[in-house]
This record gives structure tokens, sequence and C-alpha cells, in this order.
């Protein structure tokens, strides 16, 4: 019976968590702490692919002069500066040397993993404090877990964005979004558990 009692429970709490998890991924961009995050200065802007409207953000970012520097982390092989930023559909004017492009990431953890390298030889040349990171809003708290952990020095200051079109329901309940916000849900915690959990134990 207290067997049956706790798997109940469990999953309680894990149907609130997601329930939570997708509340906050949909109106996390939408916060004005984050829409004021846009126009704060940092010493570097890092941008994760993955979505739609992420590298153009990241390209305004650095127009803007918001960070004197912006590394797009996670980019297919093949694929130059020129190309990318005409693909982000970005119209402004950023200059090219100030674009890193990191090759070598495919997973969130790789692109933490990475980053940290980049930032590595920024620090050699200027100490760093703070960084811009962008990414979806519904990935947004799973690549904070993982960049602290690498980065615990560094203060990050998200920069969620919408993956949504305009044309489209912010509570679209489709298959496919909600394999979406499962999918990235499980993952979150699975991250947390990793990295933050065997730090407070």
């Amino acid at each position: 019976m207290r067997f049956i009692l706790f798997l109940a429970a469990s999953f309680l709490t894990w149907v609130s968590g997601f329930f939570i998890f997708v509340w906050d991924a949909e109106t996390l961009s939408q916060k004005q702490v984050y829409q004021r995050n846009a126009t704060q200065k940092s010493d570097a802007i890092i941008v994760l692919t993955g979505a739609r409207n992420r590298i153009k953000k990241g390209l305004e970012l650095l127009e803007n002069q918001t960070a004197p520097c912006l590394l797009i982390s996670g980019v297919l092989t093949h694929i130059s500066k020129p190309s990318l930023i005409r693909i982000s559909g970005f119209k402004g004017s950023v200059p090219l040397k100030k674009v890193i492009l990191d090759y070598k990431s495919t997973t969130t953890e790789e692109n933490a993993k990475y980053s940290t390298l980049w930032v590595d030889k920024w620090i050699e040349k200027k100490p760093l404090t703070q960084i811009h990171l962008v990414t979806s809003s519904y990935h947004m708290r799973r690549s904070l877990v993982e960049f602290q952990n690498k980065l615990p020095e560094i203060k990050f200051i998200p920069q969620a964005i919408s993956p949504l079109n305009t044309t489209e329901k912010p509570w679209d309940s489709s298959q496919k979004n909600l394999i979406l916000y499962l999918t990235e849900y499980t993952k979150y915690l699975v991250a947390y558990i990793k990295n933050i959990v065997p730090s407070r134990v």
C-alpha cells in the first residue's frame, strides 16, 4: 500500500512539474525581466542552435552592441558564416570577425563543454563576468543547468525567445508540441539530477 501511495505521489509530482514547466516555457520570453535582458550589457553572447529565431536574436544583440563577440554553438559543418547569417533571417549588419562558429557541439551538454573552451580563450584576453545565453524558452532551463555547472563563476543572462510563429497559438495542444515539451521536460530533469543534486548532497 505504501508503495502504491509512493508511486501515486511521484506521478502527481511529475505531472504538476510538467504543467509548471510548460507554463513557464510558454510565458518565459514575455516576462519583463527577459525583455530587459536584451538591453543589458555583457561580455559575450552564446547562441545555441536548434530552433528558429535563436541565431537571429543573437545577431541582433551583437548588432546592438550588447556584447563585443558572439559564439554560435552547434553549427552544421558545411555552413559558413555568411550562409548562416543569411539563413537566420537577420537583416542587419555585423562584423564577421566578431562571430565565432562552434562546429563540434551536437547536444546541450556539448554546447556547454565546447563553449567553455572558447570562454577560457576569451578570459585570457579579457576577464568575463557575465554572458548572454540565447535559446528557445522551452530549452532555457536545461541550458542554464548545463552552463552553470561548467562555468559556475560566470553570470548567465538568459535571453529566452519564443520558437513559435506569430500565427501559432501559444497553447498549441498539437501532438508535435506535446512530444517536444515531454521530451524537454524529461531531459531537464535528467540534467538537474546529474548536475545539481550531487552538489547539494
